[in-house]
């Protein structure tokens, strides 16, 4: 009688170590999500469609790369930008009509890292509109 009660006790003792430990362990937080990849960026700036495809790079808390257009001018564009707690901007200097502009973006990633909601302006036109990028 006096083994089977010493079994029970050390059976209980190590479940209960066991527990404890399982408790204690800390948790593995997730990694946050990035903005490295290639995003495909569907926009509408006051009913204007603006396709690009940006390939951007995060480190540091800056954001670097190139975003190029999927219409007439496909010209890789120099990317400079931040990103934050709250979200992530970049912006990149193109041409419409003969003209300078300056396209500025500013969004927050999704949860698992593959979408992008945000906004979208462009200067010196003072326009701007909404836009959603997709990880590809």
């Amino acid at each position: 009688m006096r083994r089977i009660g010493l079994v029970a006790i050390l059976v209980l003792a190590y479940g209960c170590m066991d527990a404890r430990a399982q408790v204690a362990a800390p948790a593995q937080a997730a990694a946050p999500a990035t903005a490295t990849g290639t995003w495909k960026v569907d926009g509408d700036v006051q009913g204007t469609p603006v396709r690009l495809t940006c390939v951007l790079e995060e480190k540091e808390h800056k954001l670097s790369g190139t975003c190029a257009g999927a219409g007439e001018d496909t010209t890789p564009r120099k990317v400079t930008g931040d990103v934050t707690d709250k979200g992530l901007t970049w912006q990149f200097d193109s041409e419409y009509q003969g003209g300078a502009i300056t396209i500025s973006l500013s969004g927050t990633v999704n949860a698992d890292g593959t979408k992008i909601n945000g906004t979208m302006a462009v200067a010196p036109m003072g326009v701007d509109g909404t836009f959603q990028a997709v990880k590809q």
